[in-house]
């Protein structure tokens, strides 16, 4: 991470960049110059303020969900905004789920921010008149709904240019996937410098037009602008074969090759969802209760990882919430896993 560190927030690193300041002290100028006699100083502070307060809030929104998977994230203001940078995640929802925290915060910020100003007006016009007051409010829903909107188009690598990416190679392949975001990229890009031209917003046009020859040179040299994860053909395998031993009532090998399953990378929702349902079911079997219990709360409900669920609280002797658990879920279990409980349970 590049820039001066100057301090850690909940566990993540934050640094400043000397470019940053340059960005905050241009911008800020530029928004004193609309403010009345006597306030330019002021408007400048509150951009000053209120931009940075945003850009945190926005980052930190994507470092919370990457500390949640264990990414190790640090953030960096730097000359063109902010950067949450971590370590890859394994999978691609968990990238989806991290791109999409930043934007997704960040207007809800805006949103609660539009609510309280409308409030404000009524509740208090005359401090709603302050012309501070209201500039702040401005600045406030301007930043976190407006840009973080524009930050969702799908323009790599902007937020919304990430997500498009993973969505494209995902349908294409990575090859075609990956051409297809910078061509659309390049023209996004092209369109959204010449609006903000004639708008006389030199800053974003020139953001824009930057981002635009990015993605016209990621189109030309080719390679991946962000991780592309390929099945993993030895999970499946392992799979079929923990499902085999399931099957034929080895659950000792089954539970083996479930956790093998579970230190492999690359392994699909879809997957790791089976292997969490073959871990409840194959631990009960063995006799393990607790460990039974701890993979069911990750499995999907079906009528096996319930049924399993169910004889795990019988076996750790809580049996008046084992009968209150097949009470509750008895529609959801097939009739001989409802059979069998009720027998396991009956006085």
């Amino acid at each position: 991470m590049s820039g001066i560190r100057v301090f850690t927030f909940a566990g993540v690193p934050v640094a400043v960049s000397g470019w940053y300041l340059l960005l905050v002290a241009w911008t800020s100028w530029s928004a004193s110059g609309n403010a009345p006699a006597g306030l330019a100083v002021t408007y400048g502070l509150l951009w000053a303020v209120i931009l940075t307060f945003s850009l945190m809030v926005h980052e930190f929104g994507h470092a919370f969900a990457a500390k949640y998977y264990g990414l190790r994230p640090q953030v960096l203001l730097h000359g063109w905004g902010g950067l949450c940078s971590h370590d890859r995640a394994n999978r691609d929802l968990h990238d989806v789920v991290i791109i999409s925290a930043g934007p997704g915060v960040e207007l809800v910020l805006g949103i609660a921010c539009w609510i309280g100003w409308v409030v404000l007006k009524v509740a208090a016009p005359d401090l709603a008149a302050n012309p501070a007051v209201s500039t702040a409010f401005d600045y406030l829903i301007f930043i976190n709904i407006f840009w973080a909107l524009v930050n969702l188009v799908p323009l790599w690598p902007l937020d919304g240019g990430q997500l498009f990416r993973l969505l494209l190679v995902r349908i294409l392949g990575a090859a075609k996937g990956e051409k297809a975001t910078h061509g659309v990229g390049v023209g996004i890009g092209a369109l959204a410098a010449l609006a903000f031209v004639s708008l006389n917003a030199w800053l974003a046009a020139i953001i824009f037009g930057m981002l635009a020859y990015s993605n016209f040179q990621a189109m030309r040299r080719g390679g991946a602008g962000g991780p592309v994860r390929k099945t993993n053909t030895f999970a499946k395998e392992l799979l079929k074969k923990a499902e085999a031993a399931m099957e034929r009532g080895d659950y000792r090998e089954a539970s083996r090759m479930g956790h093998q399953i579970r230190s492999e990378a690359n392994v699909p929702d879809a997957m790791a969802h089976k292997v969490w349902a073959l871990l409840a079911v194959a631990t009960t079997r063995m006799g393990d209760f607790e460990m039974a219990l701890s993979y069911a709360n990750r499995a999907p409900q079906t009528s096996p990882v319930i049924r399993a669920t169910i004889e795990s609280l019988a076996g750790t002797g809580r049996v008046t919430e084992a009968r209150q658990r097949l009470e509750d879920d008895k529609d959801q279990l097939a009739p001989d896993d409802r059979a069998a409980l009720e027998a396991l349970l009956a006085p």
